[in-house]
């Protein structure tokens, strides 16, 4: 049995146990993070222990030449199964990893809608959709923090953090989209400038 396979069936037998020792846990106490190998049934099995998990497209991109000369394409191509987690109803957010990975939003939209681009090594299977990535990125990790009743949609009462960006990224083509970046940023609704002062 492949590594990875074990350390997720591990990861799940420790949580589960975990479960059943602590009745009442808090949601979201226990979080699959990255979530990159897991096969169909591990995804269904953490879908059924209600455990949320995140997935890191801007990690692949970044380290895909490196992954693909000690794993090999086959593995690689099986990194982030975004489409297999959403399908089962998981709990799942994404994010850059950064400083691990870039920092930049589109980049992991990109590797997410666009997961049949040689570049991002992963087959077409794995591919969601523009919106669905952005849901990850939006509604979903602000559920994950808890804190989606403040955060993750512009609704009356919410924190209105947003960005604005010169170019509409739904229609921006691969390679603009990748380094597209925001020209401002809003936090709690005040203006934040790109240096991080107010």
């Amino acid at each position: 049995m492949p590594r990875d396979t074990c350390d997720t069936l591990t990861l799940l037998d420790v949580y589960e146990r975990v479960l059943q020792r602590n009745s009442g846990l808090p949601a979201g106490t226990l979080v699959m993070e990255h979530g990159r190998l897991a096969g169909p049934e591990q995804r269904a099995r953490a879908v059924a222990l209600d455990i949320p998990v995140t997935i890191r497209q801007p990690l692949l991109h970044d380290t895909a030449e490196v992954k693909e000369g000690f794993w090999g394409p086959a593995r690689v191509a099986r990194l982030f199964p975004a489409r297999g987690w959403i399908d089962l109803g998981a709990q799942v957010s994404t994010g850059s990893d950064f400083p691990v990975g870039q920092f930049g939003a589109m980049r992991s939209v990109l590797g997410h809608d666009h997961a049949t681009d040689r570049h991002w090594c992963q087959g077409p299977e794995h591919a969601i959709t523009s919106c669905e990535a952005l849901t990850l990125h939006t509604t979903n990790a602000a559920g994950l923090l808890g804190e989606e009743h403040r955060r993750g949609t512009l609704t009356p009462g919410r924190l209105a953090d947003l960005t604005i960006w010169d170019l509409d990224p739904a229609h921006c083509s691969g390679d603009t989209l990748r380094d597209l970046n925001p020209t401002h940023t809003f936090v709690g609704g005040l203006l934040v400038t790109p240096t991080g002062t107010r």
